[in-house]
């Protein structure tokens, strides 16, 4: 997906699934999501790799949240924790993250949110490594906000 488009598509998930929760419930994802679209070409690079990987991982701890809240549970505070969650989810529930798909975005989404998070002076290695993130969580994103 191109930099340019997936703040987009991902706030046209958010769309769509306003109907399966409150009227607001999403509008801090959106604005998250509205953020990520307006970085897009800030220099120095790696500021920008910092900043969408922020907005995006705010836009989608905060998804996770509003799906869980949706479906009568009370959220997890750890992503870790809102991925399993989201694992125990009925089967036949939309939202519900099968146990490959919990393991691929604890690895490719809590670890690389971790470190980003938690260790001063660290940036995205890179464009690449920045979009794969990207990619991962947009994949997560629209896993659970159908």
């Amino acid at each position: 997906m191109g930099r340019r488009l997936r703040h987009e598509t991902m706030r046209a998930l958010v769309q769509g699934a306003r109907a399966r929760a409150t009227p607001d419930a999403y509008d801090h994802v959106n604005i998250e999501l509205q953020e990520m679209g307006r970085i897009v070409g800030l220099e120095p690079r790696n500021r920008r790799h910092l900043l969408q990987s922020v907005h995006a991982l705010r836009a989608l701890e905060s998804a996770m949240k509003v799906v869980l809240a949706a479906n009568g549970l009370q959220p997890a505070h750890s992503i870790g924790e809102l991925l399993r969650q989201l694992n125990n989810l009925p089967p036949n529930n939309p939202s519900h993250l099968s146990g490959v798909e919990r393991v691929r975005f604890h690895r490719g989404v809590r670890e690389y949110r971790n470190k980003l998070m938690h260790q001063a002076n660290y940036y995205p290695a890179g464009a690449l490594q920045c979009e794969a993130m990207l990619s991962d969580i947009e994949t997560c994103f629209s896993v659970i906000v159908k």
